[in-house]
């Protein structure tokens, strides 16, 4: 997995460091988080995350159970300016962190694939 965190979302995760804490960013699986799949946290993931990086000095893990999912994904953490009820540590600063694909990290194989035996040729799936 390739990972980044864009200008957006640095200057939000610098704002929650300097205001609460060090943040610890987690990927889950789920869409507790308006679907971004990404949580902010001010304590250090258990054991249930692997540590994946530390990006421009923030600490970013991921949910065991998913890991495989994102191998040969190439992600870019980015904020949105958004009103959010989470419990993710930025969400009272007005932001959200969210997870950016890049266009080209991912295609769905057509039915005219499919009917031809291509998909394994051709499809490259997140």
């Amino acid at each position: 997995m390739q990972l980044s965190v864009d200008d957006s979302a640095r200057r939000v995760l610098e704002l929650v460091r300097k205001k609460k804490g060090e943040p610890y960013i987690t990927i889950v699986e789920d869409g507790c988080c308006q679907f971004s799949n990404v949580f902010v946290r001010l304590d250090e993931p258990d054991n249930n995350f692997t540590k994946l990086a530390d990006v421009d000095g923030f600490h970013v893990y991921i949910r065991n159970t998913i890991a495989p999912l994102y191998h040969d994904t190439n992600i870019t953490l980015h904020a949105l300016k958004k009103i959010d009820d989470s419990f993710s540590a930025e969400t009272e600063f007005g932001y959200k962190i969210t997870i950016s694909y890049p266009e080209t990290s991912f295609r769905i194989t057509t039915p005219q694939e499919i009917q031809h035996g291509e998909q394994n040729k051709t499809s490259q799936y997140v």
